[in-house]
């Protein structure tokens, strides 16, 4: 890894790496190898849906509320996975068409999506959601989607908040190019881009960020959970409030 001392951003080595090897791999291997937003009971499902309504609800607060009025809308979602986000733009704005490049088909949906490109255009909304990380150039990707969106529409960005406590405790789980923590996401989106967005909103959201605790007292933890969870004769459960954006870095998700 390499960290830009001017603007804090760390990324692999970029050098040796291949633009379409990196496609063929998103395309064909990385869902199943890294088990990226496999929803493996109810929930897993109850996450994935939480964020996704979370993000919309973003969406709505933040200039796209014309997408509940207008007749015609367009909502395009880069790489949607399993479509939770696509899901629940849907929800939000009924009458919008909503399209992606990239769906599982394997997924359990409730609504029928288009396919497409981003180049398509013109886009009322676009959303980023845990891809930015994945791309050799960010800046390039963020300058095609402002190309791709109509006059005043409007992106939203979710990536993971790389803090050296996350770090730290999950490791290296996922092959992201890209690590961003506040102040680089911030650099990227307001000096990088050079004005080519309005920046509307900033910060982190999701659950806050557990700091790393030492060995013995970790491992203590987690067998009192247990028990505990044992005891309740339930399982441990994540926190699903997903809606609560924070002005600064301390929550798993950087929002923009």
């Amino acid at each position: 890894l390499w960290r830009c001392g001017r603007c804090g951003l760390s990324q692999v080595d970029r050098r040796g790496l291949s633009e379409e090897a990196l496609r063929a791999y998103y395309r064909d291997a990385y869902r199943a190898e890294a088990g990226i937003g496999v929803a493996k009971d109810a929930r897993d499902r109850a996450w994935f849906e939480a964020r996704a309504r979370a993000l919309a609800a973003l969406a709505a607060r933040h200039g796209a509320r014309d997408l509940e009025r207008a007749e015609t809308s367009r909502c395009f979602e880069l790489g949607a996975g399993y479509g939770y986000n696509l899901d629940a733009l849907r929800a939000r704005f009924p009458r919008a068409t909503t399209a992606t490049d990239e769906l599982d088909e394997g997924a359990t949906r409730r609504h029928t999506h288009a396919r497409a490109r981003l180049a398509d255009g013109s886009w009322d909304l676009v959303l980023l959601s845990h891809v930015l990380e994945h791309f050799l150039d960010p800046r390039a990707l963020l300058l095609q989607v402002r190309a791709a969106l109509r006059p005043g529409g409007l992106c939203v960005i979710e990536v993971p908040n790389e803090e050296p406590a996350m770090l730290d405790r999950h490791g290296f789980l996922e092959p992201h190019l890209s690590f961003f923590r506040l102040e680089s996401f911030r650099h990227l989106l307001a000096v990088e881009l050079n004005a080519a967005f309005d920046l509307l909103a900033l910060g982190s959201a999701g659950p806050p960020i557990e700091r790393p605790r030492p060995g013995l007292v970790a491992r203590g933890a987690r067998a009192a959970r247990r028990g505990l969870c044992f005891v309740l004769g339930r399982e441990s459960a994540p926190p699903l409030d997903f809606a609560n954006d924070a002005p600064d870095g301390a929550r798993i998700f950087l929002r923009a």
